[in-house]
């Protein structure tokens, strides 16, 4: 199925998305210019069947993908991830980013389910009343 991108951080930038405090990316080397990384789970939510993106900020369109899944390369979520020799001497991470097959339920979505049980409650209580 579809991947999610569900946790990125930008070198420079920051953190986004959905898992954005389940996982925390300290860049080394240089602040600006990184070539290793490490990726931590700090708690709460684990991105279920992962894939991992490490980008190449020096080059147009140079980039790594992992699959992390139980079936690629067993990644349980909470374990740091270690990324180093990428580019060595030519290149530097612009960016990780975290993508998962099953997303994080969208704002909307639980709403919806929100008012549907406020429903099924308001029903339950009208035929209690009756």
């Amino acid at each position: 199925g579809p991947a999610f991108e569900l946790y990125k951080n930008e070198v420079g930038v920051g953190e986004f998305g959905a898992l954005a405090g389940s996982y925390q990316t300290v860049f080394s080397n240089t602040p600006l210019d990184p070539s290793e990384a490490t990726i931590s789970w700090t708690g709460g939510a684990i991105v279920d069947n992962p894939f991992l993106l490490v980008k190449d900020g020096n080059s147009a369109i140079a980039w790594y993908l992992f699959d992390l899944s139980p079936s690629g390369l067993g990644w349980n979520g909470m374990e740091d991830l270690v990324l180093s020799n990428f580019w060595p001497n030519q290149g530097a991470i612009s960016h990780v980013t975290l993508y998962g097959r099953n997303p994080v339920p969208e704002p909307a979505t639980m709403m919806l389910l929100g008012l549907g049980l406020i429903g099924l409650a308001g029903i339950g209580r009208k035929t209690r009343k009756n």
